[in-house]
C-alpha cells in the first residue's frame, strides 16, 4: 500500500479540513477562556479529558470502521452500501452510549474541589449548583461531540463507498480535528448558558460579572437541550433494537488511562514553555494537531493490514479475526520508504500552508517562529512514523490488539512528542527572537 498521487488527492483535502477546525478552535478557546462561566464550571479540565480521554474512544471507533469498509471493498463476498452503513450505525450507537458515560464522569470528577467543600459543609448550596452545572455542562456537550463524530463517520464511510475512496485517507483526520472543534465549542456553549441559567435563579448564590457578557436566549437553549435528549433517546431505541447483534470491541480502559497519564505529562510541558514563550505555547495544539492527523492516516492504514481479515458473512462483518493470511493477501505491508517519503511529502505541503495561515492569524509573529514551525512539523510527522511502528510492533509482540490501542497510544503520544520538540525549539528561539 503505497502513498501514490491517488493518496495525496484523498488525504490533502481531509487535512485541509483538519487545519480549518483546528485554527477555529483555537481562535474559540482564545476568545473565552476568561469567561466567568468557563473557569468557575471547570471548562478546561472538562476540555482537556475530552480531547485525551473521551475523544480517543471516538478516533478508535473510526478507526475501526475505517479497517472494515476498506477490507469489505477487497473482500469477493461484496455487501451491499445499505448493509455496511447499517454495521456501521450500530457500532455507533455503542461508542455514543460509552462516550457519554465517559462525559459524565468527567463532569463529576472535574468537581473534586466542590466535592471536598461540601464534605466540609463549606459553601453546600453554591458548591452544589457548581456541580450540577459542569456535570449537565459536561454531558450535553460530550453528547454534542458524539453525536458529530457518529454522523461525521457515517457520512465519510458513504462517501468512501460511492466515490470509490480508500477510507483510511480520510476519516481520521476529519473525525479528530471535528471532534475536537465540537466539544470545544459546545463545552463554551452549554458552560455559559447553564451557568447564566442558574445566576438567574440563585442571583445572590452564583455571581455573574456584567463584563462576561452572557445574555443567552433561554428559548433556544432549552430548545437545543430537548433536541440533543430526544437524539439520545432515539439512538438508546436503535441500541436496544441492535443489542442481539456481534460488535466488536471498540476501546480499552487500559490503554485510554495510559494515554491520559501521558497527556497529563504533556500538559505540564505545555505549562513550562507558556510561561517562556507564550506565543509558542499557543501554537503547540495546532501543530500536535497537524501532525497527528497526518500520523493517523499512516495509523488507519497499518490497523487496516494488520487486522485486515477479509471474512465476511451476509448476516454480519467479521472484524475479529486470528487468521491473517487473508489480510496479507489482499494488502501490502504499509510500512515503507515510499510511505514515509510520501507522508513527508504530504506534511510539507501542509506546512506551507499552515505557516502562511499563522503569519495571518498571529501577524505579530516573528519569522524565525513561523518557519520553525513549518520546519519541526515535518519532522514530527518523520517522527511519529517511527513511533507508529514501534508501537504496533509491540503489541504484536505482547499479543494485545492493535485495533484497541495503537490509536489512543499515538494520540497521546504526539501531544506529549510534539510538546516537547517545540519546547526545545523555544529555547533557541528566545535568544534570537528577544523574548
Amino acid at each position: 500500500m503505497k502513498l501514490d498521487r491517488d493518496t495525496a488527492q484523498q488525504a490533502l483535502p481531509s487535512l485541509f479540513v483538519s487545519l480549518i477546525g483546528l485554527l477555529l478552535m483555537s481562535k474559540s478557546l482564545y476568545h473565552n477562556i476568561e469567561n466567568t462561566a468557563t473557569n468557575t464550571l471547570h471548562y478546561l479540565f472538562i476540555l482537556n479529558s475530552f480531547l485525551c480521554f473521551k475523544n480517543n474512544i471516538e478516533l478508535n471507533y473510526a478507526d475501526i470502521m475505517s479497517s472494515t469498509v476498506r477490507r469489505l471493498a477487497v473482500s469477493s463476498k461484496k455487501l451491499s452500501a445499505f448493509s455496511i452503513i447499517e454495521y456501521v450505525f450500530a457500532c455507533g450507537t455503542k461508542m455514543f452510549f460509552s462516550s457519554i458515560a465517559v462525559s459524565l464522569i468527567i463532569g463529576l470528577c472535574s468537581n473534586y474541589a466542590n466535592i471536598a467543600a461540601i464534605a466540609q459543609m463549606k459553601e453546600v448550596q453554591k458548591n452544589a449548583l457548581l456541580i450540577a452545572g459542569s456535570v449537565c455542562s459536561s454531558f450535553f456537550s460530550g453528547a454534542c461531540g458524539s453525536i458529530c463524530t457518529f454522523f461525521c463517520v457515517v457520512l465519510c464511510i458513504f462517501g468512501s463507498i460511492k466515490l470509490e475512496y480508500n477510507p483510511d485517507n480520510i476519516i481520521l483526520p476529519i473525525i479528530a480535528s471535528s471532534a475536537d472543534y465540537i466539544s470545544t465549542v459546545s463545552l463554551i456553549y452549554f458552560s455559559g448558558n447553564f451557568y447564566s441559567l442558574l445566576h438567574s435563579i440563585y442571583p445572590d448564590v452564583i455571581v455573574l460579572k456584567g463584563a462576561d457578557n452572557l445574555a443567552p436566549s433561554r428559548k433556544i437553549f432549552f430548545a437545543n437541550c430537548a433536541l440533543i435528549s430526544i437524539l439520545i433517546v432515539l439512538v438508546a431505541v436503535i441500541h436496544h433494537t441492535e443489542r442481539e447483534r456481534k460488535l466488536p470491541r471498540l476501546f480499552n480502559v487500559w490503554s485510554l488511562l495510559c494515554a491520559f497519564a501521558v497527556t497529563m505529562l504533556g500538559g505540564v510541558v505545555v505549562n513550562l514553555v507558556s510561561s517562556k514563550n507564550h506565543l509558542l505555547a499557543t501554537m503547540i495544539p495546532l501543530f500536535n494537531g497537524l501532525a497527528g492527523s497526518v500520523a493517523l492516516i499512516y495509523t488507519s492504514q497499518v490497523t487496516t493490514y494488520v487486522n485486515g481479515s477479509t471474512i465476511v458473512e451476509t448476516s454480519e462483518v467479521a472484524l475479529d479475526s486470528d487468521d491473517e493470511s487473508g489480510a496479507r493477501k489482499e494488502f501490502e505491508n504499509p510500512r515503507s520508504l515510499s510511505t514515509l517519503a510520501g507522508l513527508i511529502c504530504i506534511s510539507s505541503i501542509l506546512s506551507l500552508i499552515s505557516c502562511v495561515a499563522i503569519s495571518w492569524i498571529f501577524q505579530k509573529a516573528p519569522k524565525s517562529y513561523v518557519l520553525t514551525f513549518g520546519a519541526l512539523l515535518v519532522f514530527e510527522v518523520f517522527l511519529l512514523y517511527h513511533l507508529v511502528n514501534f508501537f504496533v510492533s509491540s503489541l504484536k509482540m505482547f499479543k494485545m490488539s492493535v485495533s484497541c490501542h495503537v490509536v489512543p497510544l499515538l494520540n497521546a503520544s504526539s501531544d506529549l512528542l510534539g510538546s516537547v520538540v517545540l519546547a526545545i525549539a523555544s529555547i533557541f528561539l528566545s535568544p534570537i527572537s528577544g523574548r
